[in-house]
């Protein structure tokens, strides 16, 4: 294969391989028939098979972080895609609820650290900033174009047999094959890091603050991404069909936000947080005064734009404001900070009404949405002085 070609093979496979980050949206079709298959089960056992998995994810992308230390990245990627195809394949046969739930433990565990140590090894691949940003943008936007095919097929096979939505995962087995003869292998970050790099401290007083903030916008928009159903029901625009509807159309904004990333990076770099924390507080406010399903439509693809638009950004600035030898646990700290924020989101909403007393979901988005005001006021100033002392 000559040199054009395997670059080709090589990019296609880092950006399908983006696919394993969302394998869960597979699952939720089935939901309903896991808790009526099992009605004796422990509740809490039945709730982590269906969400437990990104609960382990947070706590696996931090150690991912440590391991890429000891473990090339593609080593890591293989290994952790075999385990989790094994896995995915065993729930099709598994009835057992309690093993169930430690097998999809399992793969929770393999989904962040594949994912963590792929954004890992895009960094250092691609070193030059443009085609960095480039590439990251199109790993987020098809990573969340598969998660919607999974979740389409899943549907289809959930009707069958709930059983079978772990089918869906077959296709990883060609995505991993193909990782394994077109990506480079690389050494581990231990051995790989120069001497001034390794003496070098993890400037936690520029990383912590970027997961901090990449928490509270996933905290926020993920009331969304978790709640789009009650909120169409308050705002009396449709039930369970007009919000699948709205959640792939937050999809469809995210995916086009993300392929855009490398284009408006080299634009506007230090200034995109100000970007989506004042677009995303807009579409709350709109949200909130939403009259039909075609005007909550629009605003469910600009919230999910934004998203997608953030992410890239978290991923990418994380990757550059440390030394080579520490971008992948700098990632690792970010990705667990979205995750984590994607967690808490539906206790958000929950908290907003109790400090003001209000009822509903819908009642408390203005409120979230002023929350967004301040962080896109906090931003630009952060902005602001980063661009003066770039100068």
């Amino acid at each position: 294969m000559n040199r054009s070609k395997h670059e080709k093979a090589l990019k296609l496979s880092i950006l399908l391989s983006g696919g394993i980050a969302l394998a869960d949206v597979a699952i939720y079709p089935a939901a309903e028939k896991i808790y009526q298959a099992y009605p004796d089960a422990s509740l809490g056992v039945l709730n982590f098979i269906l969400t437990g998995p990104s609960l382990i994810l947070i706590f696996a992308s931090i150690l991912c972080g440590f391991l890429v230390r000891y473990i090339g990245k593609k080593q890591l990627i293989v290994y952790g895609y075999v385990i989790f195809i094994l896995t995915a394949l065993a729930c099709v046969f598994l009835d057992q609820p309690v093993i169930l739930a430690v097998t999809r433990g399992i793969m929770g565990l393999t989904m962040g650290i594949v994912s963590t140590a792929m954004v890992g090894l895009i960094a250092e691949l691609f070193t030059d900033e443009s085609a960095r940003s480039s590439i990251l943008g199109y790993y987020n936007g098809i990573m969340s174009a598969l998660g919607a095919v999974f979740s389409f097929i899943a549907g289809y096979l959930a009707v069958l047999n709930w059983h079978y939505v772990f089918l869906v995962f077959l296709i990883m087995i060609p995505i991993t094959a193909a990782i394994f003869f077109f990506v480079p292998d690389t050494a581990p970050e231990k051995n790989e890091a120069s001497l001034s790099d390794s003496k070098e401290a993890m400037p936690y007083h520029r990383i912590l603050p970027l997961a901090a903030a990449a928490f509270v916008i996933n905290a926020m928009y993920a009331i969304v991404l978790t709640q789009i159903a009650p909120i169409a029901g308050e705002l009396k625009i449709g039930g369970a069909s007009e919000a699948g509807i709205m959640t792939s159309l937050g999809t469809v904004g995210s995916l086009i936000a993300c392929l855009l990333f490398g284009w408006l990076y080299e634009r506007l770099k230090l200034f995109i947080p100000v970007i989506y924390s004042l677009l995303l507080a807009l579409g709350f406010f709109g949200l909130a005064c939403s009259k039909n399903i075609w005007m909550a439509g629009a605003l469910c693809t600009l919230l999910g734009a934004m998203y997608g638009l953030s992410y890239s950004y978290y991923l990418m600035y994380a990757s550059i404001i440390v030394p080579p030898s520490k971008s992948s646990f700098a990632i690792a700290i970010v990705n667990a900070a979205v995750y984590l924020g994607i967690f808490v989101a539906p206790y958000v909403p929950m908290l907003y009404q109790s400090i003001l007393r209000k009822n509903t979901i819908v009642a408390v988005l203005p409120y979230i949405a002023i929350t967004l005001v301040i962080c896109t006021v906090i931003s630009l100033i952060i902005s602001i002085r980063r661009y003066r002392a770039d100068m």
